[in-house]
């Protein structure tokens, strides 16, 4: 460690640094592994939906305006908002 840079961080080797990213990767991983079985405990279920660019968009603003940590939970919102207007229930046939 140079004298002048008493604060200076050792550099790592890559070899460190690849183990530092793995196991980053794996406290995600498992963070998220945790979060969906909770999900999964309280009955939601998880689905994939592909939509176009400025649907996504619209979903991102609203996710933003409410402050949801998530697409799902915006989605969420939309669809219980959907669901609960009789005018779309019937023009959906529910």
């Amino acid at each position: 460690m140079n004298a002048t840079h008493p604060f200076q961080l050792e550099p790592l080797s890559p070899e460190d640094r690849a183990d530092r990213q793995a196991k980053r990767r794996k406290i995600t991983r498992d963070a998220m592994a945790r979060a969906r079985a909770e999900a999964r405990a309280a009955g939601a279920t998880q689905v994939m939906v592909m939509m176009e660019q400025d649907h996504i968009e619209k979903l991102d603003a609203l996710k933003e305006l409410r402050g949801f940590r998530n697409r799902s939970q915006a989605f969420a919102l939309i669809m219980t908002t959907l669901a609960s207007n009789p005018k779309v229930k019937k023009e959906l046939g529910l």
